[in-house]
């Protein structure tokens, strides 16, 4: 590109922005805009995580849209293509993602209060001088922990 431009002619470059619905975390992103950076024809590419795009500046005389994202998609990452109908893969990706947030929280939530609530009694009043009752009150309240640890994160 530096030997045509340098000869007195011009060269041909296209801005591209592509929303990216799965990128996990910046590794990711890295990962991604490495991968596009070593694709002929691709002069700069900036994938932004947080905003889940990857904006990439090409000749569009070497390689094509198209080509760019299938090579996200080998890269395996999902992008969305431009259109209505596929714009709205993004959105309901995003709605599905919420959900499962929402639903991690509400059971995270709901094991916490009887944890919370249980190892409190267990230090005062009849409970605590029990010693059947404080034999099985950590049992009880690890297998309450375990799924907000292990599961809900």
């Amino acid at each position: 590109m530096a030997s045509v431009e340098g000869t007195g002619y011009g060269v041909i470059k296209t801005s591209l922005q592509i929303p990216i619905t799965n990128l996990n975390d910046d590794n990711d992103a890295r990962a991604l805009q490495i991968s596009l950076a070593n694709i002929q024809g691709v002069i700069n590419c900036v994938v932004n995580f947080v905003a889940g795009s990857a904006a990439v500046e090409y000749i569009p005389t070497v390689i094509s849209r198209s080509d760019i994202q299938n090579a996200i998609i080998v890269a395996g990452f999902k992008c969305v293509i431009e259109g209505g109908a596929t714009y709205d893969a993004a959105n309901v990706a995003r709605v599905e993602e919420l959900a499962n947030q929402k639903r991690l929280l509400v059971i995270g939530s709901i094991l916490a209060v009887p944890i919370v609530v249980l190892s409190m009694i267990s230090k005062v009043g009849v409970i605590a001088d029990n010693v059947y009752m404080a034999l099985w009150i950590p049992w009880l309240l690890g297998l309450l922990t375990a799924p907000v640890q292990f599961y809900v994160g």
